[in-house]
């Protein structure tokens, strides 16, 4: 084998490992990121969950407010930026509103 033919070689086996190298850099990153990407997914449906919650509380308490006319605790919806919607024909109390923006 001549010299030229030598030096291509070990020029193209080295490429290869560099390119191989570079893929497993790479396939390490991407699992990095896919990982990074599940947490925040997960803390991003517990805050919904959380806010799912929240809305519920917010409506049992403005149903306690109505039906006892509980003047303080309209006071803490409106301290919190929730909004007691009037009554339904129904009798049953809407959800509040909460009047920040997301």
């Amino acid at each position: 084998m001549s010299s030229t033919r030598f030096i291509i070689v070990t020029s193209l086996s080295g490429l290869a490992a560099l390119v191989i190298l570079l893929q497993v850099i790479f396939g390490y990153k991407e699992g990095n990121d896919e990982r990074q990407l599940q947490q925040l997914d997960a803390t991003l449906q517990q805050g919904a969950l959380y806010d799912t919650h929240l809305l519920q509380i917010a409506q049992r308490v403005a149903q306690v407010a109505q039906q006892t006319q509980d003047q303080q605790l309209k006071d803490l919806l409106e301290r919190q930026h929730f909004q007691i919607r009037p009554s339904s024909a129904s009798g049953a109390p809407a959800a509040p509103e909460n009047s920040t923006t997301r």
